[in-house]
């Protein structure tokens, strides 16, 4: 169960209403990798999460830097994240367009998951520090 629908189903029940919601979430890319390089190309016509994972079976050493590229371009468009060791989480984003994301990466697997979201959806995301 994604995050933004388990808050929606709690609201639900604590707000007593008797009908689930409508979600449109919909997974539109899935990367996997070991290695640095580019994904193939992914378009978004509105908000949509990043749900990314890096695991390592050297924790001490792994290393990994995810950049988004403009795909029409292929020019540098943000810096998305960079950590040492492993990890997990979301990101939102408001920006539609044709995107891929650029992976350096050292001693990590990877997987990175493009979900796409309504308004009221990303309206009701709620970002927390780590």
């Amino acid at each position: 169960m994604s995050l933004i629908r388990g808050f929606v189903i709690c609201a639900a029940i604590l707000l007593g209403i008797n009908s689930a919601p409508a979600f449109s979430e919909e997974e539109i890319a899935r990367f996997k990798g070991r290695n640095n390089g580019e994904t193939r190309t992914f378009t978004v016509d509105g908000p949509w999460l990043l749900d990314w994972r890096v695991n390592s079976d050297y924790r001490n050493e792994a290393g990994f830097e995810l950049r988004l590229l403009d795909a029409s371009t292929g020019r540098f468009h943000s810096r998305i994240m960079k950590i040492r060791g492993i990890g997990n989480g979301l990101k939102l984003f408001e920006e539609e367009g044709r995107f891929k994301f650029e992976v350096v990466s050292s001693f990590t697997d990877w997987t990175l998951k493009v979900i796409t979201l309504t308004e009221d959806e990303a309206a009701a995301y709620t970002a927390v520090d780590p």
